[in-house]
């Protein structure tokens, strides 16, 4: 009777245990679900990653937690190009956290300084990293610090040495081996690539949306305008893009209403593009200034850290020569690392996105150079071979040609050629007797479609007819 009154109670024990064990793991479970559901939407759908994120860190289960859901919060912002806000919070997880996931921190804020075409600054952290054990995504953005001719073959290379499972970073590495292809005009390579990446049933949302601006881009320049129209049409639910891709959807759709000769719907795409251009240029000023305010918090903590490892030394060594020697050794490095940090904050407030008037001018007179030498009619000129052959980068040139041509690149180009072409017509009669065709070659068109929309754009007039006005003139 006693053994099994006392076997009823082992049983009864074990139930409650059991129970007891289910009750903490369902308490438990939610939380951590919840980050690995908000890590599985950062890139379908980053909107959601953030609210969740959100929710973590407003209903904390304990700090761990919370500093996860934080870091989450931070590539969510990264991934809608927020940079402003992610520099914020990684701000103030610097001053808060101390060295809670620095690893982590340090590689979203190179992805920042990578995204912001501060290059040199990711450098510069990156170098850190030497001492550390190596990672793929380290590599990644080692590759995208150095110069664009090299990155090709060392992105390969890397595809071949991840792991299949890291899925999102292989998709990184292909988009930007197909913005290679694409800015070297080896369009094949660059399609090919992008059929594979949008085949590929486990690529994620943003970098579908990505590849098919991408897509829509290369058939564009290609002269293929109903195709990348056709790709543009296909965002009809545009809530889950960021500002960045707005700005090129609607770009690219105001250049192809022009080129199919819809004129008037380009206009509502255009001004948006505009508008949220000057937008986005200010919200990445701000965190240019945000940087510069994380990069002193970064050396001040740096600075503690020495400070308290050197009391650690002087409290733990005996020999005063050896601690007068680690003094002035650290001292040496210290006051390095500040006269770098102090030039970078320097040339960061100095360059804030402002062109130096020295600059502007030299590109000015470039500019007037390659006018003189009529150097617009090479059909296969892009804003970044002119910016290369100037001498100088995408973002001055389309600045200067802005703010002194009251035009984008593509306009006054084309206007340059239509004029060049307008002044044979005129002065050299030969020439209203070439055909259309090859007056589209002759002043750098790659067809007769795009030469004539252009020139009717310019002019308000067709080729044909404008010849025949001409000629009409001459025989008065």
């Amino acid at each position: 009777m006693l053994r099994e009154k006392n076997f009823h109670l082992y049983i009864l024990f074990f139930i409650l245990t059991f129970c007891s064990v289910k009750i903490v793991a369902q308490t438990s479970q939610p939380k951590d679900s919840l980050l690995v559901e908000s890590n599985n939407y950062l890139y379908k759908n980053p909107k959601m990653s953030l609210k969740i994120a959100n929710y973590i860190i407003q209903n904390p289960r304990n700090n761990e937690v919370k500093n996860e859901a934080v870091l989450l919060k931070i590539k969510s912002l990264i991934v809608t190009k927020n940079y402003s806000e992610a520099i914020k919070l990684l701000a103030d997880s610097e001053k808060n956290n101390a060295n809670h996931n620095q690893t982590t921190k340090d590689l979203l804020l190179i992805e920042i300084l990578i995204d912001l075409n501060l290059k040199k600054e990711a450098q510069l952290i990156l170098q850190d990293f030497d001492k550390k054990e190596q990672n793929p995504e380290v590599d990644f953005f080692k590759i995208l610090t150095n110069n664009r001719s090299n990155q090709e073959n060392e992105l390969k290379k890397l595809l071949q040495k991840i792991e299949s499972k890291n899925h999102r970073l292989e998709s990184k590495i292909n988009l930007e081996l197909g913005k290679i292809y694409q800015e070297n005009k080896n369009y094949k390579l660059a399609k090919d690539l992008y059929s594979s990446i949008l085949s590929d049933q486990q690529t994620e949302e943003i970098f579908q949306t990505e590849t098919k601006l991408l897509l829509a881009e290369l058939l564009y320049d290609e002269s293929n305008f109903s195709e990348s129209f056709k790709i543009l049409t296909e965002f009809t639910d545009k809530t889950n893009l960021n500002e960045l891709d707005l700005i090129k959807l609607n770009d690219l759709l105001s250049k192809n209403y022009i080129e199919l000769n819809q004129k008037e719907k380009a206009n509502q795409p255009t001004n948006f593009a505009i508008k949220s251009l000057e937008k986005l240029t200010n919200k990445n000023q701000q965190a240019r200034v945000k940087i510069i305010e994380l990069i002193k918090i970064r050396t001040e903590k740096n600075q503690n850290v020495e400070l308290k490892f050197l009391d650690y030394l002087i409290l733990g060594l005996i020999i005063i020569s050896i601690i007068s020697l680690i003094i002035y050794i650290l001292k040496k490095i210290k006051t390095k690392r500040k006269s770098e940090i102090e030039t970078i904050i320097i040339e960061e407030k100095n360059s804030a996105f402002v062109i130096p008037e020295k600059t502007e001018s030299i590109l000015m007179e470039k500019l007037k150079k390659f006018e003189n030498q009529q150097l617009f009619l090479n059909a296969n000129l892009s804003l970044n071979s002119l910016a290369k052959d100037l001498q100088s980068n995408t973002s001055y040139l389309s600045e200067v040609i802005n703010k002194h041509q009251n035009k984008n690149f593509k306009t006054y180009i084309n206007e340059l050629r239509i004029n060049y072409i307008i002044d044979k017509l005129k002065n050299n009669p030969e020439y209203l007797t070439y055909k259309i065709d090859y007056l589209a070659k002759e002043s750098g068109f790659l067809s007769r479609t795009s030469f004539t929309v252009i020139f009717k754009s310019v002019t308000g007039i067709s080729p044909s007819l404008f010849i025949e006005n001409i000629k009409k003139e001459k025989e008065l």
